[in-house]
């Protein structure tokens, strides 16, 4: 279980709040940070060519900390009773056989 939801199950709003204005926004900051770095190497080593993939998945990663971000502001500032994201079992990501990028990515199935 992540610190996130463990906060939310104790119903621990001030650690919700540090992780929603201090952590999250540190992590957006650092993953930035990383994507230029990475950029600027990958650009040294292998040109354009491959960039677009890893360019998706940290657009992805930084837009998943934005919606945390919002999400757990709106539960804090009381617009929402609850997260219904949290509220939810999770599930298993190792030995599924439904354990794939593109699966948790979107639901697509692909044929």
């Amino acid at each position: 279980m992540g610190k996130i939801t463990a906060a939310y199950n104790n119903a621990d709003k001030q650690l919700m709040t540090e992780i929603c204005n201090e952590k999250l926004p540190e992590l957006l900051e650092l993953t930035a940070c990383c994507q230029n770095l990475h950029k600027e190497l990958w650009m040294e080593t292998y040109k354009p060519f491959g960039w677009e993939v890893l360019d998706r998945r940290y657009g992805g990663t930084k837009s998943r900390i934005e919606t945390a971000i919002e999400r757990l502001g709106e539960y804090l500032n009381g617009k929402l009773s609850q997260i219904e994201e949290l509220e939810e079992m999770r599930l298993p990501l190792h030995g599924s056989p439904f354990h794939s990028y593109s699966r948790i990515v979107t639901s697509t199935v692909r044929i």
